[in-house]
């Protein structure tokens, strides 16, 4: 359990850190210096995102005013963020679903079509 909490927080430090090193070239963060608070909104903020399979996205829901700029290696960076807790969230669904299956074939229910 503590593999994704790690892994949340470096993406947010590592972030943050190239924020600190590069500034504007990589990160839009709005008129005012961003807080470490600000930089865990920005990371939440695509947690939700990938929770949400991308609804707030699509409709220009942000909880965050930190952008990161499109070039290559940010983007590539927020893309691995993302997928990464994509897999996760994939492996936790299925998982869900195994658990549901075996218990329903201990209890004797057997799905008509196969599903579960």
């Amino acid at each position: 359990m503590l593999g994704p909490i790690v892994y949340f927080f470096s993406f947010v430090l590592l972030s943050r850190g190239l924020w600190l090193l590069r500034g504007p070239a990589l990160f839009q963060v709005g008129s005012e210096l961003p807080s470490m608070t600000s930089w865990i909104l920005y990371g939440f903020d695509h947690l939700i995102r990938v929770i949400l399979f991308d609804f707030p996205e699509a409709f220009g829901i942000s909880l965050s005013g930190i952008e990161h700029e499109k070039t290559f290696w940010i983007s590539l960076l927020v893309f691995t963020f993302r997928f990464t807790l994509s897999i996760a969230a994939l492996k936790a669904i299925l998982r869900g679903f195994r658990v549901v299956s075996d218990e329903r074939a201990r209890a004797g229910v057997r799905d008509p079509f196969g599903l579960i």
